[in-house]
């Protein structure tokens, strides 16, 4: 017999519901019109297709800011429509540490156990471990298609992480820059939400990115597919990483990755030249902190001449062609910097603050302080070793004449 859900006293057709996940939590905001809403349960189904229902908590109001905050990205027609809804009804369910979970969904109190329809795509959890190219397309590659809650994103590449990291060998090797990228969306999400990196952010989990990214084919073209652009992608991300907790030689090591990547490739893409650009033009200005203008020259020079190869492949991809603009911004300040250089100009911590700028993949004040806390540490570590070789030069200002090794 079919099911009609317009007649079932314990269905409300037209309920919604939008969703996040926060600190082991599943949140959830629901818009209903009839009382048997409020009798909703949550359910999460495993990688293995198993279905679990989730233990719902006492205090469903410790994320009411959040999802008020998905609320307000609701298109004007769909707010329209929760506007004059019955009943707004917040829940809190608790996850199971030790599962991870390819979807949830929220049920109706009948029989059946009938779906509640998540409000927008992007604001329920129906993909959160994609198993599919076209499932990690669709979910979480692309910003544009992922989920509006940034939380909700980083739980679902940890996932994607938890889940193959032990099992190299059985993945699909279409996959791999898929994960490999899932990697690097949790870590940038990691520093967007001020946490730290757990497990995840681990040498156990970095060795495993690396040996993923070997794997892969020599030569092609595609963010998700040229291991080039990924090895390139996760320096990047880490070095950000190092900065925002505090661990100023690791990010400047990553930073030197990718300085050593670039004079040793064999090949250049576009997509390459983003992160080229922004990252040596930070190993730069780190180096040149120190007091090792030749290699920081070296480094500006690289920045210059990676967007001018950038430039002069012409892409008519429309994100890389937007990509460029932050590149040429790179390449003026490392520009700008050689003039300086050449002058003898004297570079105080604020004159490098400043123009470092253009290399931060992560924007925002905060990040812009850990930025400044990592050139005050170099400036610092360069006046010590220029203190063991010649006591006079302690304490000098940063400018064209002093050495140092990279």
């Amino acid at each position: 017999m079919a099911h009609d859900a317009g007649t079932d006293v314990g269905i409300d057709p037209r309920a919604r519901a939008l969703a996040c996940v926060v600190g082991g939590r599943l949140h959830v905001r629901c818009f209903g019109w009839r009382r048997s809403t409020k009798g909703i349960a949550a359910m999460g189904i495993d990688r293995d297709g198993a279905a679990h229902r989730l233990s719902e908590e006492a205090d469903a109001g410790s994320a009411a800011a959040l999802l008020d905050g998905l609320e307000a990205q609701l298109s004007a027609r769909m707010r329209g429509r929760t506007a004059s809804c019955a009943f707004r009804i917040d829940r809190a369910f608790l996850l199971d540490p030790a599962v991870l979970y390819r979807s949830m969904h929220l049920v109706f109190p009948d029989e059946a156990a009938t779906k509640l329809p998540w409000a927008t795509r992007d604001t329920g959890l129906d993909c959160l471990m994609p198993a599919t190219v076209e499932e990690y397309r669709a979910s979480i590659s692309f910003e544009r298609l992922r989920h509006r809650d940034p939380g909700t994103v980083r739980f679902s590449a940890r996932q994607v992480v938890m889940d193959h990291r032990g099992r190299l060998d059985d993945i699909d090797p279409d996959l791999l820059g898929y994960i490999v990228n899932s990697f690097v969306i949790y870590v940038y999400k990691t520093i967007e939400l001020k946490e730290p990196g757990g497990d995840i952010v681990s040498a156990e989990t970095i060795d495993f990115v690396f040996r993923a990214i070997s794997r892969m084919h020599e030569g092609v073209v595609g963010i998700r597919t040229d291991k080039d652009h990924l090895f390139i992608s996760v320096q990047t991300c880490l070095w950000h990483f190092h900065v925002h907790n505090g661990e100023y030689p690791d990010a400047a090591r990553c930073a030197e990755n990718i300085f050593n990547a670039y004079r040793n490739a064999i090949r250049f893409d576009v997509s390459h030249g983003y992160n080229y650009c922004l990252s040596i033009l930070v190993f730069g200005i780190f180096r040149l902190a120190q007091g090792a203008d030749a290699v920081a020259a070296a480094a500006f020079d690289i920045v210059i001449e990676s967007f001018r190869r950038s430039v002069a492949l012409d892409t008519r991809i429309a994100s890389w062609f937007a990509e460029l603009a932050d590149s040429h911004r790179a390449a003026l300040s490392a520009l700008r910097l050689l003039k300086s250089l050449k002058d003898g100009e004297v570079m105080t911590d604020m004159a490098l603050l400043e123009a470092v700028k253009p290399g931060l993949r992560v924007r925002g004040d905060d990040f812009q302080d850990q930025v400044a806390g990592a050139i005050r540490y170099f400036v610092a570590s360069g006046r010590m070793e220029g203190a063991a070789t010649s006591p006079a030069s302690a304490g000098a200002p940063i400018s064209s004449g002093q050495s140092g090794s990279p």
